[in-house]
């Protein structure tokens, strides 16, 4: 069995924390919720009642700097193709309404249906075009998983494996 040796090679503190454990730490879900009451001025003085809720995500700088690089989405054709299948329906609903044509209307409508069945799944070749313009990333990636911390002098190191 091997144990890692997270001895900071810089400093030689023993403490030294993952990238991933640092990051993960530092982000936090923020929830809220929101009522108000409230009456107009009128001769029924109508009640309103309104509700909200809010979530986000608060990250410290320390998880900001320990965050792994990001990977790119894959863009594909079928992803272009379903946008601009959506703009010209809605320009052809727009056409349609301005003459009053229920039949120019209906298909814009079915031009945007159909932008949604549309498949934007990437090809062979878009996928494998993409696998290789984001290799680095993706050995970015391998490498900050491994990277260990150093709580007193902040160095970066991927540590050693040590017989136990």
């Amino acid at each position: 069995m091997k144990k890692l040796d997270t001895t900071c090679p810089k400093c030689g503190a023993p403490h030294a924390r993952k990238l991933s454990v640092i990051h993960a730490e530092g982000l936090s879900t923020v929830e809220t919720e929101i009522n108000t009451v409230g009456t107009f001025n009128t001769i029924g003085g109508q009640q309103i009642t309104t509700e909200g809720n809010s979530s986000s995500v608060q990250q410290t700088r320390a998880s900001r700097e320990a965050a792994p690089p990001e990977m790119p989405r894959i863009v594909t054709k079928g992803m272009h193709n379903r946008k601009m299948l959506i703009l010209a329906g809605i320009a052809t609903c727009l056409v349609g309404l301005w003459l009053f044509s229920m039949l120019v209307v209906l298909c814009g409508v079915a031009m945007i249906v159909g932008a949604f069945m549309l498949d934007t799944d990437p090809s062979i070749a878009e996928q494998s075009d993409y696998d290789e313009q984001t290799r680095d990333i993706r050995e970015a990636i391998e490498a900050w998983e491994q990277t260990f911390q150093c709580v007193s002098c902040g160095n970066r190191f991927v540590p050693l494996e040590i017989a136990a």
